[in-house]
């Protein structure tokens, strides 16, 4: 019965905090994440943040949407975490992904952040690695500091995106 009770109670804290996002101030808004009790605000929070860049980037970006995406790193069982660190999934992995070259970085990674959250330690080491690797790496806390970190490295790119290189045709056939 207790059980009963405080999945009613979690259900209707969700659905007040959602109603709280209006069509106007979603885009801005970022709800602060409350320590312990408050993880679901942060994930709701997250996600808005990160549905809110995306649509920005791809709305003005259109000719790299398909450069620019979310790379899922969490599964909601054991089974399909399994099945996910099977399959590749890596614990750290930043948020969002940009292949996009520009003058200084061979593209660009994010990691999408709320209230007083901060890189956990597998997030550092990855953000080491990819440095390493040439990527500019990005942790936004909000909308505006992500439109200005887009915007000042859109404004380096090397060039439009084309019609590629004809290449020699290669076929790998790999067995397992």
């Amino acid at each position: 019965m207790q059980t009963q009770i405080n999945k009613q109670t979690n259900i209707e804290r969700k659905n007040l905090m959602l109603s709280q996002f209006s069509d106007s101030n979603r885009n801005n808004a970022v709800v602060p994440a409350e320590p312990i009790k408050g993880q679901f605000l942060k994930e709701a929070s997250e996600f808005f943040l990160q549905k809110a860049i995306v649509e920005h980037f791809k709305k003005t970006y259109p000719e790299y949407a398909n450069l620019f995406f979310f790379v899922n790193n969490s599964a909601p069982d054991r089974l399909l975490g399994s099945q996910a660190v099977a399959l590749g999934t890596t614990k750290g992995v930043f948020d969002l992904q940009g292949l996009i070259r520009n003058a200084s970085y061979n593209g660009f990674s994010a990691e999408i952040k709320c209230g007083v959250n901060e890189l956990s330690a597998e997030q550092e080491t990855f953000r080491e690695q990819v440095s390493k690797q040439g990527f500019k790496t990005f942790v936004w806390y909000s909308l505006n500091q992500a439109k200005e970190d887009i915007a000042d490295y859109m404004a380096h790119t090397v060039k439009k995106i084309g019609r590629p290189a004809k290449a020699k045709k290669e076929i790998t056939n790999h067995a397992i």
